[in-house]
């Protein structure tokens, strides 16, 4: 397949009326991707939906740096299948969020490693999609990263889950533990609420006592403990 040696700045959609009484603001993604195919086929999926716009591609790491900078996107769809490893990955990762902190990190890819998923998470990504997913599942997964709101695939979340990993000591309750999986898992507080039968109020004050108990500042944070402590399964 051919590839690109260049950052692009892709055509806007012609078709960005707003609809009436809508208040949020365009979607804007940047994707990047060493393969010319993969990132044309992501661009015309992502065209084709009211309310995103796709700013910018990139094919190589320097490339997508300078991309994310000027462009400040919401969200940088990541497919990391072309670097040389691991730390490779997260390095870019760590790139992307230092060169525009207000933009949230998909990683989407064909590769099913719990591992590598846990490493690029705790770098900074928001999310880890395959390519084997549902199409629709892969742009909720890309709206929801706009607020910073984590999704996993289910393959992923499992093959995760069944890692040895480290027990905490933290002095978590029980019912704290539940919140922070569902906020794993992407729950708003209204979702976790209606799941564990809660009033909101409720885990609201949960949420802020496990931020405190576990000295954490930001759902990032969560996701990570919940990583490392085997709480998305």
């Amino acid at each position: 397949m051919q590839r690109s040696t260049s950052s692009e700045t892709l055509d806007r959609t012609t078709d960005q009326s707003p609809v009436e009484g809508a208040a949020e603001a365009t979607l804007t993604v940047m994707l990047v991707d060493g393969e010319t195919l993969v990132r044309s086929a992501l661009a015309r999926m992502m065209r084709a939906e009211d309310g995103i716009e796709v700013v910018a591609a990139a094919s190589e790491p320097s490339q997508a740096v300078v991309a994310a900078r000027g462009h400040k996107p919401d969200v940088i769809v990541y497919d990391p299948h072309d670097t040389r490893g691991t730390a490779d990955a997260v390095d870019l990762i760590e790139q992307l969020a230092d060169a525009s902190s207000e933009s949230s990190i998909i990683v989407l890819t064909t590769r099913e490693d719990a591992i590598f998923a846990r490493e690029v998470i705790r770098a900074g990504a928001v999310g880890y999609m395959l390519m084997s997913e549902d199409p629709e599942d892969v742009l909720k997964a890309i709206r929801r990263a706009r607020s910073g709101r984590p999704s996993l695939s289910p393959r992923i979340a499992m093959l995760i889950a069944g890692l040895d990993h480290r027990k905490a000591n933290d002095n978590l309750t029980e019912r704290e533990r539940d919140i922070v999986h569902l906020v794993a898992l992407g729950h708003t507080n209204k979702e976790s609420a209606d799941e564990l039968h809660l009033s909101i109020r409720t885990v609201e004050s949960h949420r802020a006592n496990i931020l405190r108990k576990l000295d954490v500042n930001n759902r990032a944070g969560l996701v990570r403990y919940a990583l490392d402590n085997d709480l998305l399964d």
